[in-house]
């Protein structure tokens, strides 16, 4: 009976990471091999022109990062082709893994193999590559001090959110005093409070710290409280005549009705924030992916300034990714919110 649970959870996990076994139809593996034959062809085009621009420039990381890509990818194929939950999830970026290898390949083509893209406000994909190898201890440290920053704003700003929307929606004298301030400050951008943060927080970071929760704060208040009054009357009244204390109606009533709006708050606070993340950290914080870019500009190093801004773009594409994954394992129910 051990071994027969010990199968039983075996296969749990494998069906919960893996999905469920199914082998993908002939038009599936076409679309799965597609972005391989892409990547293949970049590599062969790669091979086959010289690098004339600049001129003491040669071709070393993006055929490592070609090949790495092919073989991971390979890889990924294999698991695609016999389990359904990894190849649902493949067919769905499957022309955009495209683009981005060809966008990529054409791009190179345009700077380092042809000129035609001139520096310094086009630097190559290689150079782009080449500082992401050559300096990545750098690069984690960038990473993790504007992944730290965010999220200590955003942290303080959620918790100022969530108070400030609860007691408009539960309290219409607190909706009296709170909402003129809210409609006041909150459309406000973050940029617009730099100065007056600097002067008013102890020190730099402290101040941009209140410029990220400045942006975080307004969204979730409004949807919050929104959400909170829209709760229906009925729903309360029902578990108040079962004998549910005022406490439980909270919990288990009012914040879960209102949990489409809350995140639907979240989600946009999440995207302000971001907004306001690079404008925070050329306040004179010690490092960042914002100040990096800054610190690259005054140094014309376009290379730096793509790079970093690639990355950006990924660290926000994974944050606000993490935040829907949390909204679909707690509201499966729910069909409201904001899908991503």
């Amino acid at each position: 009976m051990a071994r027969d649970a010990a199968k039983e959870s075996n296969r749990s996990f494998s069906e919960w990471f893996f999905g469920k076994f199914s082998l993908a139809k002939p038009k599936e593996i076409a679309k799965l091999i597609c972005p391989l034959i892409a990547m293949i062809l970049m590599m062969i085009v790669n091979g086959a022109a010289q690098d004339v621009y600049p001129a003491d420039e040669t071709t070393v990381y993006y055929p490592i990062f070609i090949r790495a890509s092919i073989v991971v990818y390979a890889a990924l194929i294999v698991a695609s082709v016999w389990f359904e939950y990894a190849r649902r999830h493949f067919l769905k970026w499957w022309g955009l893994v495209i683009f981005v290898y060809l966008a990529t390949g054409i791009y190179n083509l345009c700077t380092l193999k042809s000129g035609i893209l001139e520096l310094p406000y086009f630097p190559s994909f290689e150079s782009m590559l080449a500082y992401c190898f050559e300096h990545y201890g750098r690069i984690a440290g960038d990473l993790f001090n504007s992944v730290t920053l965010y999220l200590q704003g955003v942290f303080i700003g959620g918790v100022l959110g969530f108070l400030w929307g609860s007691a408009m929606g539960y309290s219409k004298h607190a909706n009296y005093w709170l909402n003129p301030i809210i409609k006041i400050i909150g459309p406000v951008p973050g940029v617009a409070w730099v100065t007056i943060s600097l002067v008013l927080a102890p020190s730099n970071h402290f101040a941009a710290l209140i410029v990220i929760a400045s942006t975080t704060w307004f969204p979730l208040s409004v949807n919050l409280a929104g959400g909170i009054r829209s709760v229906s009357r009925a729903s309360i009244e029902r578990a108040q005549t079962l004998g549910a204390s005022n406490w439980y109606i909270i919990r288990h009533v009012v914040y879960p009705a209102a949990a489409p709006s809350i995140f639907t708050g979240l989600f946009m606070a999440f995207c302000f924030s971001l907004t306001s993340l690079v404008t925070a950290e050329v306040m004179g914080v010690s490092g960042g992916l914002g100040w990096r870019i800054s610190w690259a500009q005054s140094y014309m190093a376009y290379d730096i300034i793509y790079t970093i801004a690639i990355i950006f773009i990924a660290m926000a594409f994974v944050l606000i990714t993490i935040l829907f994954v949390i909204q679909r394992h707690t509201m499966s129910w729910s069909k409201e919110v904001v899908q991503w």
